[in-house]
């Protein structure tokens, strides 16, 4: 047998002497103890020695490979081939089945065999005759060293690491040599400061100054060798005058040592700076031939390498060190930058401004290209780049000279023809749109357009008055002329000749009393709007229904399309659907009511309504209310509010006698009320367009237009001794008070309660209103001047119109009806401010003790409070009672209410599915974009903070998921309206804060996913709560991180559940999939 054995230096084939011995495995290492004895096992028969290294790592790599490398071809042939019936002993069963297929040769492979190699490996030195052991151990490190650079395809001549070393050290350099060459001259400067004006090089300046010295030696100093011969001169000229002040030996000393400094650090600056030239040459030849040198070497340490570098796209290139802008633009919604480093190449700096970014781009995509050609070709040449440089040069010139192109006479002459000509037109300004009071102008403009469409009354000629005109009116006359068709035009010239002119006060006459019969026969904009007011002001005003449908009769105009609403869909009923609404009966339901329950379809009440209705109506008793999300709560004060206005319209019932505005307001919040009638009349100014009925972001969309509208219909108020009254009138001639007051934590859950509100009262003529922030406060004034009974706030905006001394606010002591919605998050210490400010007012100057009160929310029995232990170590005062107790005292419950309390033990609805995932926090984007693939519907997507939301709204946007954002910065309108949309759309993913977790009844949504743990139990709840509503099912998933854990378990613990969350199921192959192939390596670097 023989055995084919591989060292650093070579192969060597050994003879077995004795292969009985090879039998005993286990004690085969005994045979090997000493040379003696192994000798007489194995004989060296062969040795073939490598030349050199690469010989060596040529063969190496071709053992690891399981290849058969030449030498060792050879070597077989040569002495193995003479001996084909021995056997051969190898170490590689695979490089045994090669060379018995190329040279048919029987090989081994077995355990006595490796056990043989190990002992011939303990006795090699002894074994292998003529090979000292330090050659043997430096043959052996040479090729390590070399088969590991193979391995990693490293080459000693591209070694990139030397490049963003030297472009950092380049950098350090120059911030070092601008710090020494500013010291230098300041410090020199006192003693000859002329001379830094006239050498302005550093370097120059440094070795002036070390060679001169003081400046007294300049005359006899041969500077000739380091300036010119006219700066030598000036400077000798100016050391003569020198306004300079005397310095020490000492400082001259320090100064000279100083520039000494400068000199040595700008000379390896040199030194270094043609070492990466040279450098870069070699490792990215054609990158550098593109942008240059420092700029290649800047985006190459930017990178971190060349190979880093060459897995960037071109886009990426382009803006690579400007990452910063990047993602403040992206966060802004502005423009992105054009470029980043690749704005300091030589061809994107001779580019004029208007052309940097198309530079910039094209560079960049050739810039690409050349840097894997450097990075993974093989080639050293920078034939590529220079190709690619002489292309943008060309297309640099071209853009360059497109501007600029010689052109032809005739083309000389047809661009003479197409010069823009400015062709001013005469526009006059109108100041009556300066001020709500009307001016002569814009009345008689309107006047003059209605005697152009009316029959022309025969009246008493006065020519005096007529010319009483402005000459600002008169232009605009002409210019209104002019602008009509001939046929008016010819009319009016016709009433100009032939007709009389009537006085001013007569015309204003004629334009009130005879709108009437105007109206039937010509129907033009200008003339409605003043017959909009005058039946406005002499008729009181209808039940909403019925001003909508006498405005659109007016008007002639169709009426606006309806608003539309999250909350139309559970409002989706008609006058002409009946359901039954026996269950109702029993309830004291007013029938009004009933009708319009029957047209919603409301067949039967829910457990909390049938539980809060009669001892709120029949008893009329204050009700506490806790109950599960979605179960009604709102028609379970909304249907006791309704009946009691009614009871007091139908006077069964006696109000408090005092029926003039509160005097004098002794809260120590509000403002003094010097004189109520000042605001009255100051309100009264405003116009009294506006629809009650309209929902606020209709409201909001309609305020230009309402202006306008505005503007036009001041021109009425002039008439004299007319006067408004913009009191409404209850049925009995009574004035109309407030008489309902709901109090909501967040404006879209205001919007919702009024749209549910107005379904159940729609066969009233009661009016509500709404009054919450981010709207028009100019228009809520004017929707409150209409004296709504009932009105849906929230407290900051109606704190600030009670502060404003609003007619309608002044006097709430007749509030019949106090509702407090979610009343846990209102009265929470630090929420709501306002909120203590308006109990306390209620309470006390205020006060009404017939007034009901009704507080609910879907956690308002969970006890949720710190440990005695805590509380003691914080030496804080322990109050012993419950919960409801402090709430009942906070909102002003003396009497003993109704208690209704219908939530769960686990505190969210049966037909929630609740599970989690616990995970990394940079693993969450993961999970989230997993979940809205894999199970699309309509989501909601809770976080704690509004970074967080639009950091999501930035990642979902650029992964094409159109997420629709809602959190507390952003304009109301915008909030409404993305609640509008979400609730439209089926496949939709909604990302909010908290300001969406409470009350918010949108139809249908599926999941709900807790991107960030909620900070308390009730929170957790109220999120869960937006799915799952009215008996549906729907799913809660948590996104726990190992920060969120202890919060995870206090909630946890509050709710009270006995069992652990299920885990949610993810499919392991998919969310690779979902790592690798959505989420770019830019994305990845942003997570936080």
């Amino acid at each position: 047998m023989l055995v084919l054995f591989e060292t650093a230096a070579g192969y060597a084939i050994f003879k077995v002497l004795n292969e009985s011995k090879l039998q005993q495995v286990d004690s085969l290492y005994k045979e090997f103890e000493t040379p003696e004895k192994a000798n007489k096992i194995v004989k060296l028969k062969h040795f073939e020695k490598f030349q050199d290294t690469t010989e060596a790592l040529a063969a190496a790599t071709a053992l690891v490979e399981g290849k058969i490398s030449k030498n060792l071809k050879k070597v077989l042939k040569k002495v193995v081939a003479k001996e084909a019936h021995e056997e051969l002993a190898i170490s590689d069963a695979k490089l045994g089945g090669v060379i018995k297929d190329k040279l048919d040769l029987n090989c081994v492979y077995s355990p006595a065999v490796a056990e043989l190699m190990r002992c011939i490996r303990g006795q090699m030195e002894s074994l292998i005759s003529g090979l000292p052991p330090r050659e043997m151990s430096a043959m052996s490190l040479g090729l390590a060293h070399s088969l590991s650079r193979y391995k990693l395809k490293f080459s000693p001549d591209k070694v990139d690491t030397m490049i963003v070393q030297a472009i950092s050290l380049l950098d350090d350099l120059d911030k070092e040599l601008n710090n020494y060459i500013m010291r230098c001259r300041e410090w020199y400067g006192w003693h000859f400061p002329e001379l830094g004006k006239v050498v302005t090089d550093n370097l120059a300046y440094c070795k002036t100054v070390l060679k001169v010295g003081d400046r007294t030696n300049v005359s006899s100093t041969d500077l000739s060798e380091i300036l010119p011969e006219e700066i030598e001169a000036e400077v000798k000229l100016a050391a003569e005058i020198s306004m300079g002040t005397e310095v020490s030996e000492q400082d001259i000393d320090n100064i000279r040592h100083l520039c000494d400094q400068v000199i040595e650090i700008s000379e390896y600056r040199a030194q270094l700076y043609d070492y990466l030239k040279n450098r870069m040459m070699a490792i990215a030849p054609n990158l550098t031939v593109m942008v240059g040198e420092l700029v290649g070497a800047r985006l190459i340490s930017h990178a971190g390498s060349l190979l880093n570098l060459a897995k960037h796209p071109a886009s990426t290139v382009q803006i690579l060190g400007a990452e910063k802008a990047l993602f403040r633009a992206l966060k802004t919604r502005k423009d992105t930058p054009k470029y980043g480093l690749i704005y300091h190449a030589s061809l994107v700096g001779q580019t004029t401004a208007k052309n940097k970014g198309k530079i910039s781009r094209m560079l960049a995509a050739k810039a690409a290209l050349a840097i894997r050609y450097d990075a993974l070709g093989e080639d050293t040449n920078a034939e590529m780049g220079a190709e690619n440089r002489a292309k943008l040069e060309a297309r640099l010139r071209h853009l360059e000279d497109k501007g600029i192109r010689r052109i032809s006479g005739t083309g000389k002459a047809m661009a003479r023809a197409d010069k823009y000509q400015h062709k001013s037109e005469v526009r006059i300004y109108d100041p009556s749109g300066d001020s709500t009071i009307p001016s002569t102008s814009r009345k008689r403009k309107i006047e003059e357009v209605e005697e152009e469409e009316a029959p022309e009354p025969v009246t008493p000629v006065v020519k005096a008055k007529k010319i009483r005109k402005e000459p600002e009116t008169e232009e605009a006359e002409t210019a209104a002329e002019s602008a009509e068709p001939p046929k008016k035009k010819k009319k009016k010239k016709d009433k100009n000749v032939g007709e009389p002119e009537e006085p001013k006060e007569e015309e204003e006459e004629v334009a009130v009393s005879e709108a009437p019969e105007k109206k039937k026969k010509k129907k033009k904009v200008k003339q409605q709007m003043v017959q909009d007011v005058v039946t406005d002001e002499q008729t009181d005003l209808k039940p909403l229904p019925e001003a909508e449908k006498s405005s659109q009769d007016k008007s002639g105009k169709p009426l606006k399309r309806e608003t539309k609403n999250w909350t139309n869909a559970a409002l989706s009923g008609s006058d002409d659907q009946k359901s039954d609404v026996s269950a109702w009966k029993d309830l004291f339901v007013p029938s009004l009511v009933l009708k319009a329950l029957s047209s919603l379809g409301f067949s039967s009440p829910t457990p909390v309504q049938a539980l809060a209705l009669p001892p709120a109506i029949r008893d009329r008793m204050d009700i506490l209310g806790a109950a599960e999300t979605g179960s009604g709560k709102t028609l379970a004060f909304g249907i006791p509010m309704i009946h009691a206005i009614l009871e007091w319209r139908s006077g069964a019932e006696k109000t408090i006698e005092d029926t003039e505005p509160a005097s004098k307001v002794e809260s120590l919040y509000l403002p003094s009320e010097s004189d109520p009638t000042k605001s009255v009349n100051q309100d009264s100014k405003d116009s009294e367009e506006g629809d009650l009925g309209q929902s606020p972001e209709a409201s909001d969309e309609e305020d230009n237009e309402d202006d306008d509208e505005n503007e036009q219909l001041g021109c009425v108020k002039v008439i004299d001794n007319v006067e408004f009254d913009f009191e409404e009138k209850a049925a009995d001639g009574q004035s109309r008070p407030l008489l309902g007051l709901v109090l909501t934590p967040t404006r879209e859950l205001a919007v919702q309660v009024k749209h549910h509100i107005d379904a159940i009262a729609k066969f009233t003529d009661i009016k509500t209103a709404i009054v919450v922030g981010g709207m028009s406060q100019h228009k809520q004034r004017r929707m409150l001047k209409h004296r709504p009974e009932i009105i849906i706030a929230t407290p900051g905006r109606l704190w600030d119109l009670i502060k404003q001394q609003h007619p309608h606010l002044l006097n709430l002591r007749k509030l019949k009806c106090l509702v407090i919605d979610e009343a846990d998050r209102m009265v929470e210490r630090g929420h709501f401010a306002e909120l203590e400010n308006l109990l306390e007012m209620l309470n006390t100057t205020h006060s009404n003790p017939t007034r009901q009160t009704f507080v609910f929310s879907a956690t308002l029995t969970m006890a949720h409070s710190l440990p005695t232990r805590l509380l003691q170590k914080k030496k804080r005062s322990l109050d012993s009672r419950s919960k409801l107790e402090i709430l009942m005292e906070k909102v002003g419950i003396k009497s003993k209410p109704k208690i209704i309390d219908l939530t769960r033990k686990e505190a969210t609805v049966e037909t929630l599915t609740e599970t989690q995932i616990h995970c990394q926090k940079v693993e969450k984007d993961f999970y989230l974009y997993y979940f809205l693939l894999q199970h699309p519907g309509r989501t909601m997507v809770f976080a704690n903070s509004i970074a967080c939301i639009k950091r999501l709204n930035s990642l979902l946007v650029i992964l094409d998921c159109s997420p629709l954002p809602l959190h507390a910065n952003m304009h109301q309108k915008q909030r409404l309206k993305n609640l509008e949309r979400f609730a439209e759309m089926e496949n939709c993913v909604l990302l909010t804060t908290d300001v969406a977790a409470r009350g918010l009844d949108i139809p249908d949504v599926q999941h709900v996913i807790h991107f960030q743990v909620p900070r308390t139990s009730e929170t957790y709840v109220h999120r869960s709560g937006r799915t799952a509503r009215a008996t549906k099912e729907g799913l809660s998933f948590l996104l726990v991180s190992p920060d969120d854990v202890m919060n995870f378990r206090k909630i946890y613990k509050t709710l009270g559940k006995n069992e652990e969350l299920p885990e949610f199921p993810v499919e392991l192959k998919c969310m690779e999939a979902v790592k690798v192939s959505q989420f770019p390596p830019s994305l990845l670097l942003n997570q936080k």
